[in-house]
């Protein structure tokens, strides 16, 4: 979905960076095709800072709300570095996190343990949690990507935490930070628009997977048509087998 709607826009390169539970980014290059897309998961969006703020608050609170407590308290440069050590982020791309097997509870315990011994407060650590966002983020762009990108295209529940904004474009200041809503597609949304255009493939018989993006052996249709026979006689679709892979 990406590809289809970003890559062709004009001549700048875009990361278009999804800040769920999980952080994946999806690089398009100047002028790119295809086969020029890179993709991956980058590590915690708002996993850890959410698990995080609900333990401190034992339920009261589910997030940090417009990145307040993040905003109130100081990094911690000793629990950030450790935190930075987690395996994940040494892997090479194509990769996916396992999200809650590698950023869930166990992952919070021992950063509550860690913030414990270093005498952290609970503004602290939050602060600290969206630090090592922003780092795994920014890191992944640093090692994966050919060159920066022109700008960053924000979607997902962190693109609208003011102070994930404020530090990405701190810690990228040469790249544009922009929200996925000023390209005529509401975030919100995306999940939604991404189904309707791999539909929208899979009626046109084109493969809508990316083999250097996902690590297949090659590119495929994704999904099944299957038409009851009281609609079928309204659609025309016509498949010449001999072009479909497969």
């Amino acid at each position: 979905m990406d590809f289809v709607l970003f890559a062709r826009l004009d001549d700048r390169s875009r990361a278009i960076q999804n800040l769920g539970c999980i952080a994946n980014v999806t690089f398009l290059p100047r002028n790119c095709t295809a086969g020029d897309v890179i993709s991956f998961d980058c590590g915690p969006a708002n996993m850890v800072i959410d698990r995080l703020v609900a333990r401190l608050t034992e339920g009261r609170e589910l997030l940090d709300e417009d990145g307040r407590r993040a905003a109130r308290g100081g990094v911690s440069p000793e629990l950030l570095a450790e935190l930075l050590t987690h395996p994940y982020l040494k892997r090479e791309p194509p990769k996916t996190s396992r999200g809650p097997e590698d950023f869930g509870e166990e992952f919070v315990d021992q950063l509550i343990e860690s913030s414990a011994a270093l005498s952290l407060s609970d503004d602290a650590m939050v602060s600290t949690a969206t630090q090592f966002t922003i780092e795994c983020v920014a890191s992944h762009y640093e090692q994966y990507f050919p060159y920066l990108p022109d700008e960053v295209v924000l979607t997902g529940g962190g693109a609208h935490n003011p102070e994930i904004r404020r530090r990405l474009q701190e810690r990228l200041p040469k790249c544009a930070i922009r929200l996925h809503d000023e390209f005529g597609v509401p975030g919100d949304a995306r999940e939604a628009t991404a189904w309707a255009v791999l539909a929208d493939e899979t009626l046109h018989a084109n493969p809508a997977t990316l083999p250097k993006v996902t690590g297949a052996v090659g590119a495929a249709l994704l999904g099944k048509i299957v038409l009851t026979s009281r609609f079928a006689h309204r659609f025309h679709l016509t498949v010449d087998r001999a072009e479909v892979p497969g």
